[in-house]
Formats: C-alpha cells, structure tokens, sequence
C-alpha cells in the first residue's frame, strides 16, 4: 500500500548514473503502485549532491541522476505531469530520494 511506497531510496555507485538492478526494481514496484492509486498528486525526486569534492561535478551527476529516473519512470507510463525533479544538498549522496504526495 501506500505506506510502503510513500518514501523510496534509489541508490547509485560512486560517480555513476546508471541504474542498479535494485534502483529498476524499486522503481518498477513504484510505477505499477502509480497505477492503481490514482489519488497521488506529486512525485517528488529529490537528488543529493555530495558536499566534498567538485561542486559542479556533483551538480551535473546528481542532474544526470534524475533525469535517469525519470527516464525510466516515464518510460514505465507515469504521467509525467505527477514528476517534480529536485537537487539538495547535503547528506545523502548516491541516492535519488522519491516522496509521494497526496
């Protein structure tokens, strides 16, 4: 139910944006929730860039990261209009952290 798909990691290796096998089954089980539950009205995707190193670097890798997963989001059919993509700072890097809102 909702409550488990309310707060969803979706982790990354260092210094990469490809999708873990873990990363496309989270999101596989988040898209086939997205389904059924028509009341959800945002999913908000939030990526953390690293505090050390290059910041721009950090800046354009936690970007790639989320187009990434919204990539694959759509690609799984949800509306696109439900997707809102932010980039934080902070703790937390190597994930895409997804919160659903109703």
């Amino acid at each position: 139910g909702f409550d488990d798909v309310r707060e969803l990691d979706i982790p990354f290796g260092r210094d990469s944006y490809e999708l873990t096998d873990k990363g496309r089954a989270t999101l596989d089980r988040l898209a086939s929730y997205l389904e059924v539950d028509q009341s959800i009205r945002h999913v908000i995707l939030s990526g953390y860039a690293a505090k050390a190193g290059n910041r721009i670097y950090n800046q354009e890798l936690v970007q790639l990261r989320l187009d990434q997963v919204q990539e694959y989001l759509l690609d799984r059919g949800v509306p696109g209009e439900l997707l809102v993509a932010l980039q934080r700072q902070g703790k937390g890097s190597r994930r895409i952290r997804i919160r659903l809102q109703r």
